[in-house]
């Protein structure tokens, strides 16, 4: 009787590792459908010298895979893994990279951000 128990709990126990954090990929996408509103709708703002007085330059904040992941509350890992583990997830994280990147490469080349720190970044990704 005690092994047959044994074996019941055996085959009903829960899947090893933690439980994911999205319970859809519609639910990534919509996490992170915040974070890029938040990013647009919440400027940086930068003080400077202009004919001397001072003023306020509205810069707009570029979208970054740190961020996002600040704000979804997981480590800088997470999402490779979880395209890698969990195939559903693999477009919605290759959209959320693509929309990032492109935003830092149009905010590059317009000038909104500094180029050298994007241009550094962007190196990091395509390596």
């Amino acid at each position: 009787m005690n092994t047959l128990n044994f074996k019941v709990k055996r085959i009903f126990r829960k899947k090893k590792g933690k439980k994911c954090r999205f319970s859809s990929p519609e639910h990534l996408w919509q996490k992170a459908s915040e974070y890029f509103e938040y990013c647009k709708s919440n400027p940086l703002y930068k003080s400077e010298l202009i004919n001397g007085q001072v003023v306020r330059l509205r810069k707009e904040r570029p979208l970054t895979n740190r961020g996002l992941c600040l704000h979804l509350r997981v480590n800088r890992d997470y999402l490779n893994q979880l395209s890698k583990r969990r195939p559903e997830f693999r477009d919605v994280v290759g959209r959320i990279k693509d929309v990032i990147y492109n935003d830092q490469y149009t905010g590059a080349v317009t000038g909104m951000y500094e180029p050298k720190i994007i241009s550094l970044n962007l190196k990091k990704v395509n390596s």
